[in-house]
């Protein structure tokens, strides 16, 4: 449903906070990397990947493409 709902108009703003990379990637045009800083309380965006810039938005099989595979090991490998 959030798939359906994030395609059908790119006005739609929608915050999704999730532990599903796989899905989060596949339904975003841009994904904020939360973590901690050493000796700082609390969590600040680490790094922001535009999913736009990539080509990998609005499109119902983008778990396809090459390029999803790809951002999916950055992300993974950045935590």
């Amino acid at each position: 449903m959030l798939l359906q709902v994030s395609v059908s108009d790119e006005l739609k703003t929608l915050v999704i906070v999730s532990h599903d990379i796989e899905t989060s990637v596949a339904i975003s045009d841009t994904v904020f990397i939360l973590g901690r800083e050493e000796g700082q309380p609390g969590a600040t965006v680490k790094q922001e990947i535009d999913l736009v810039e990539r080509g990998l938005v609005w499109q119902k099989d983008v778990r396809r493409e090459k390029v999803f595979a790809d951002t999916l090991d950055e992300i993974k490998a950045s935590l």
